[in-house]
C-alpha cells in the first residue's frame, strides 16, 4: 500500500518547481524540479527536513541537463503515482489542487 497524500502546497511555480506534500501519517515530502532533474525527499515531518544531516530520497529522476525548471501539478503527480497515493487529491489544472472529502 502506498503512503496516502493528505495535502499538497505548490511553493514555487518554476525554476525550480517545488511542492510540499504532507502524508496522512504526518510524513513530509519535498518535491523539486530544476535543471530537468526531478527529486522527491521523504522525512518523518517537515522539521526533520530542515534539520537533516543527509537527504532521504523517495525518488530521483536525473534530467538531461537542459535549463528546464517548469513542471505542472499533473506532471508531478504522474511522476510520483508509483510512490504515493493521490486518490483523495484532484489536480484541476496547472496550479489547481483540491481535495475529496
Amino acid at each position: 500500500m502506498l503512503p496516502k497524500v493528505k495535502t499538497i502546497e505548490r511553493t514555487c511555480s518554476a525554476c525550480p518547481s517545488q511542492w510540499d506534500i504532507t502524508l496522512e501519517d504526518g510524513q513530509y515530502v519535498y518535491v523539486r524540479y530544476r535543471w530537468s532533474n526531478f527529486s522527491a525527499e521523504i522525512y518523518e515531518n517537515e522539521k526533520a527536513y530542515w534539520t537533516k544531516k543527509q537527504r532521504n530520497y523517495l525518488v530521483q529522476m536525473p534530467g538531461n541537463g537542459t535549463p528546464d525548471g517548469f513542471m505542472s501539478n499533473k506532471e508531478m503527480v504522474e511522476r510520483l503515482k508509483n510512490y504515493l497515493d493521490f486518490s483523495n487529491v484532484k489536480i484541476t489544472d496547472t496550479y489547481g489542487i483540491s481535495y475529496y472529502e
